[in-house]
């Protein structure tokens, strides 16, 4: 079974995330970095894509909260 990684600690998603970006660079593929990590290869692959993206910085965690905090009601 994969893991929710949302319902894991914000400590907890950011060394998985690391440890995503980390096995890629090892030459791991998405399938295979997702079967180690216990998670579902794309969002291996997304991890890997945000990095590559905005650098080591961007797989912290911020602050979470509802998507629709923001949002006025009409």
């Amino acid at each position: 079974m994969k893991v929710d990684a949302s319902k894991l600690s914000t400590e907890q998603q950011e060394l998985l995330r690391q440890q995503a970006v980390q096995l890629r660079l090892q030459g791991k593929g998405f399938k295979e970095t997702g079967g180690l990590l216990n998670v579902h290869p794309n969002t291996a692959g997304q991890w890997y894509k945000r990095y590559r993206a905005g650098g080591k910085e961007i797989l912290a965690i911020v602050k979470r909260g509802p998507k629709n905090a923001h949002r006025r009601l009409h």
